[in-house]
C-alpha cells in the first residue's frame, strides 16, 4: 500500500505544471584536454604540449524559462590531463685561473628536457542556457570548478652538458661532460597544487537520438590560469568532449 501511494504521489506530482517545467537526467562525457601556456622564466622553454584524456560524470537538470528556452545546471566530477614537454638551456663561460687571473677559455652548455603529465580532478557546477531547435539544441554558459585532488606524473628526464675548450691548432675541442636520458622519475607521482577554483567558458550543441537520450558536444576554455608555479609557468585549460545525456524525466 505504501509503495502504491508513493507511485500515485509521484504520478500526480509529475503531471502538475510545476513538474513539467523541469527535466532531470544523468550525463557521461569523454574527450580530450590540453594545457596551454609558456614558461616565462629565463633559460626555460616550452617545447610542446599534447592532447590527453578528459571526461566527466554527473547529473543535470533543466528548467524551462519559456518555449524552447531552458536554464541548465547540475553537479559533475571532472577529470582532465595535460602532457607537456619543457626544457632548460643555459650557456656559461668556462673560466681558468692558471695565468693567475680569471680568463675565459671556453664555454659550456647545460640542457635538459622534462616530460610530465598533469592530472586534475574537480567538482563542477555548470550554469548555462539551452535553446531547442526541433531535434537539435544549442547551449552556452560556464562551469564553476572546485579542485579536490591533482598530481603530476613524470615520464622522462634527459640532460646534456657540453664544454668547448681550446684545442689543437687554436680550434675548439668539444668535450661531452655528461649526456644522459633517464627514466628514474618515470611513473613518479608528485602532488600538484592547482588553483582551488576556476571558471570554464563553455559552448556546445546536442542532438536527440531517442525519446530519452541525446548526444552532446562541448568545447570549453578556462577564463584564467588553472596552475601557476612561482610566476614562471601559467597554464590554461582547453577541453573538448562528446557524451550522452539520459533523461529520467523529459518534457516533450
Amino acid at each position: 500500500m505504501k509503495t502504491l501511494f508513493l507511485h500515485f504521489f509521484f504520478f500526480i506530482l509529475c503531471s502538475s505544471s510545476f513538474c513539467q517545467q523541469f527535466e532531470l537526467g544523468f550525463s557521461v562525457h569523454g574527450g580530450v584536454s590540453r594545457l596551454t601556456g609558456n614558461i616565462t622564466q629565463d633559460d626555460f622553454f616550452t617545447e610542446g604540449s599534447t592532447w590527453e584524456k578528459s571526461g566527466s560524470i554527473g547529473f543535470f537538470f533543466n528548467y524551462k524559462l519559456r518555449k524552447d528556452l531552458w536554464f541548465n545546471s547540475g553537479l559533475f566530477l571532472d577529470k582532465f590531463e595535460g602532457y607537456r614537454i619543457e626544457s632548460y638551456h643555459r650557456e656559461n663561460d668556462v673560466i681558468s685561473f692558471l695565468s693567475g687571473s680569471p680568463e675565459i677559455v671556453g664555454s659550456s652548455i647545460i640542457s635538459d628536457s622534462r616530460q610530465r603529465n598533469f592530472h586534475g580532478n574537480y567538482i563542477s557546477f555548470p550554469i548555462a542556457v539551452r535553446y531547442d531547435l526541433n531535434k537539435f539544441s544549442l547551449h552556452g554558459g560556464f562551469r564553476l570548478m572546485f579542485h579536490y585532488f591533482s598530481y603530476t606524473k613524470y615520464e622522462l628526464f634527459s640532460q646534456f652538458i657540453v664544454e668547448a675548450l681550446p684545442g689543437v691548432n687554436d680550434g675548439p675541442e668539444i668535450v661531452v661532460v655528461e649526456s644522459s636520458t633517464s627514466n628514474v622519475n618515470s611513473g613518479i607521482r608528485e602532488k600538484t597544487k592547482m588553483n582551488s577554483a576556476i571558471l570554464m567558458m563553455n559552448i556546445g550543441a546536442s542532438v536527440k537520438i531517442s525519446k530519452q537520450t541525446e548526444l552532446m558536444f562541448n568545447v570549453s576554455r578556462s577564463a584564467g590560469k588553472i596552475f601557476s608555479s612561482g610566476g614562471r609557468l601559467d597554464l590554461k585549460l582547453l577541453q573538448g568532449t562528446i557524451g550522452i545525456n539520459y533523461f529520467v524525466t523529459k518534457n516533450y
